[in-house]
């Protein structure tokens, strides 16, 4: 179920940021890869700070950007500058967490591991006490979470969904 993953067709939402760096790419190169992005999705032509738009795309001797939602996560990789600015093993790590799912909102019941390790801010021990209770019990609020791991978490309720979503990823 995709709606466990991160949308990798939200740049100026915190979680693809937090997931940048959760795979090891450095802060500085998460923010002009998400510069770039937002660039590269967006319906204008402007160029925002650190980004990247049809002049850049040209001079680079590359394709101009979409200027349109990606179809794929891996459309990412057509970003400029993606290959100096993210490392292979930091790809690898990141890719099975993305998606580009269209939905707001993020499925507790079904995300990996390193998602909630992520969106969460928590530990990787927590964030496997998170998927231990979803066995028992779906998750529908963030109080059980934190009546779960004894901790506080910083996410508005709203942006929880419970029920499955018709995107499905299937990975062989």
């Amino acid at each position: 179920d995709e709606s466990g993953l991160v949308n990798v067709n939200s740049p100026n939402v915190p979680l693809l940021g937090k997931a940048l760096l959760h795979a090891g790419v450095e802060e500085i190169n998460a923010s002009r890869l998400l510069a770039r992005l937002r660039d590269y999705v967006d319906r204008d032509h402007k160029l925002s700070l650190s980004g990247a738009e049809r002049f850049e795309y040209r001079q680079a001797k590359m394709p101009a950007p979409a200027n349109t939602l990606l179809a794929t996560p891996l459309e990412f990789k057509k970003v400029l500058g993606f290959d100096d600015l993210i490392t292979k093993a930091q790809w690898q790590r990141l890719l099975p967490l993305l998606s580009a799912r269209q939905s707001m909102g993020y499925n507790l019941n079904v995300m990996p591991g390193d998602v909630i390790t992520t969106l969460l801010g928590v530990s990787k021990s927590k964030s496997l006490k998170v998927i231990e209770m979803r066995r028992d019990k779906r998750i529908s609020t963030l109080r059980q979470i934190e009546a779960g791991i004894g901790e506080i978490i910083r996410l508005e309720n709203d942006s929880l969904l419970n029920t499955p979503s018709r995107f499905v990823r299937i990975s062989l």
